[in-house]
């Protein structure tokens, strides 16, 4: 199940503060074709052409723009979910990749608990794991699972 067009065009309007989605269609129409609609992958997707100043904020205007082509911004997103997923990790902090590693090899998800004892053998501070908890969670590496108190990854391909 995935998003159409149009909602990816609204999406990307109220996400870049624009006033109609006729103002994004180009960039609707190539992360539509990435990503067939799946929103996990639309929000990847536009952080990777954010990375990659695709998509920046113009300081003078004000506003979110871009300015490349179709085919160049078809060129800045890579076709495959885990090339982008990899890329996005790789510029994470090194401690909150350690996170993302240790959180690899426990089945399903975790307590808060459980990943400061599996860090803190790793060298670091349980004081720091909510942190890096937050930031991996800000990337939308992790997802807080409040109903149950735990920590899962935020896509199965992570």
């Amino acid at each position: 199940f995935g998003l159409c067009l149009d909602d990816i065009g609204e999406f990307l309007s109220d996400t870049l503060g624009k006033d109609s989605p006729s103002e994004v269609a180009t960039l609707t129409e190539v992360i539509f074709k990435k990503t067939l609609g799946n929103i996990f992958f639309v929000k990847q997707a536009l952080e990777e052409l954010v990375r990659k100043n695709a998509v920046f904020y113009d300081t003078i205007m004000f506003s979110w723009e871009y300015n490349v082509s179709t085919v160049q911004l078809d060129n800045y997103i890579s076709d495959d979910v885990i090339d982008v997923i990899k890329s996005k990790i790789t510029g994470l902090p090194t401690e909150v990749r350690m996170l993302v590693v240790i959180m690899s090899f426990i089945p399903n998800n975790a307590n808060m608990s459980l990943m400061k004892t599996l860090l803190e053998g790793e060298g670091v501070r349980t004081t720091k794991v909510e942190k890096l908890i937050s930031v991996a969670i800000n990337n939308g590496i992790i997802l807080h699972l409040s109903e149950v108190d735990r920590y899962a990854f935020a896509h199965d391909k992570i």
